[in-house]
């Protein structure tokens, strides 16, 4: 018997609340634990149990061999997956990612129920700056585990179904924008113009020569698809995808996790029946792994002199440009610049152009222009002042 066994033992027969405390410093610091995996969805296999999430570890591979044999028996293939102690803190983190409340531990053996919130404190992100906050979508990644395994065992439940589709149209999505021209492996990069703005995406190519756009719940999704860094996150809403559907392509949700194609049929059905936000916040550029549907956009502390002077330049020769602003956004690798233009008549082809003289000037960091009139632009801005102003 192993000391897992041996305290959910003890603890059942005395209820002391030391074995409790032992047994989860146990679960926190054993060299291997199994968890129950479900291919199907590339995640934790759940089941809802005393009205809870519920995943389920076990302190012997052949424990878990025979919960799997047992699902089996239900048409239900699982897999075992192997947590090493240094992932163990990874492990239940991920456990809230997904909006798992419990876990049994050794199911099919002498077991226990145990809240995930005593194992590992649930995260707290109210102190934070609402700009710092990071993307999650554990009510989304809840339903949308039960929602496939639903459709994978032929379960037809109507309440899951709705659940499932009203948590896609309320939750922000991370939207790979290429940084440098090289994008992740097994995509391609492609140019959509957005709100005025040509943005450059990382793309999955079709073999007729469409493609799908990914966009991921969470930073965790985001990086099973950019392993090597080469992109930078932007948050989009459900009515952004809408309007990136409208260039003909099929949005992919999470493409290395549970894998979800919608056209843009899909998107907007869903949205007119649970009347999803307003699109308010697609950005040209690059947000870090602390951003929430809030403002992620600041003021510049200290800009290169030869960038401004450059910039100068280039709004004057433009008749078209009213105004200008310069505004710093998170980024993975820091910040980004991003330089809102209010222009009439000037051609958005035309930044990029300016964009290729400002870049070298910029001391290595990342920049892009935006429409002045976009979503984008009104939320950059806010109440900033331009540095660039067309006389009368």
């Amino acid at each position: 018997m192993n000391n897992i066994q041996a305290l959910i033992k003890q603890y059942a027969e005395t209820q002391d609340n030391s074995v409790m405390l032992a047994l989860i410093d146990e679960l926190q610091q054993r060299d291997l634990l199994w968890t129950a995996y479900y291919p199907a969805v590339r995640n934790h296999y759940t089941e809802m149990q005393n009205g809870l999430v519920t995943a389920f570890i076990f302190s012997e591979p052949e424990f878990c061999t025979a919960f799997k044999e047992y699902l089996a028996g239900k048409k239900i293939a699982i897999d075992t997956m192997e947590c090493e102690k240094s992932y163990r803190v990874s492990l239940f983190s991920d456990f809230y990612r997904n909006g798992i409340q419990q876990l049994i531990i050794d199911n099919g053996q002498t077991f226990i129920r145990i809240k995930l919130s005593e194992i590992l404190n649930e995260p707290d992100f109210s102190s934070l700056p609402p700009q710092q906050r990071p993307v999650m979508n554990a009510k989304l990644m809840e339903y949308a585990n039960r929602f496939f395994l639903n459709q994978y065992t032929g379960v037809k439940d109507p309440e899951v179904q709705t659940a499932f589709m009203k948590a896609l149209s309320e939750a922000d999505y991370l939207l790979p924008l290429v940084m440098d021209g090289k994008p992740p492996k097994g995509t391609a990069v492609r140019q959509v113009s957005f709100g005025g703005v040509s943005l450059e995406l990382a793309v999955i190519p079709k073999a007729n020569g469409g493609c799908y756009i990914p966009v991921f719940t969470d930073w965790v999704e985001f990086s099973k698809l950019d392993k090597d860094k080469t992109c930078a996150g932007n948050v989009i809403s459900f009515s952004d995808i809408e309007q990136f559907c409208a260039h003909g392509q099929f949005i992919n949700i999470n493409p290395l996790g549970f894998n979800m194609l919608m056209d843009r049929n899909t998107v907007q059905g869903i949205r007119r029946r649970f009347e999803s936000k307003p699109a308010a916040q697609p950005q040209p550029n690059a947000v870090q792994p602390q951003i929430n549907h809030s403002s992620p956009f600041f003021e510049p502390q200290s800009v290169p002199e030869a960038m401004m002077q450059r910039l100068q330049q280039l709004m004057q020769s433009e008749s078209g440009i009213l105004a200008a602003y310069l505004r710093c956004m998170k980024s993975a690798g820091g910040f980004v610049y991003v330089c809102v233009v209010n222009f009439s008549g000037t051609a958005p082809a035309v930044f990029q152009q300016m964009a290729q003289q400002v870049g070298p000037l910029t001391g290595g960091v990342g920049f892009n222009f935006v429409d002045y009139n976009s979503d984008i632009g009104r939320r950059a801005v806010q109440s900033a002042a331009p540095f660039y102003q067309k006389q009368a």
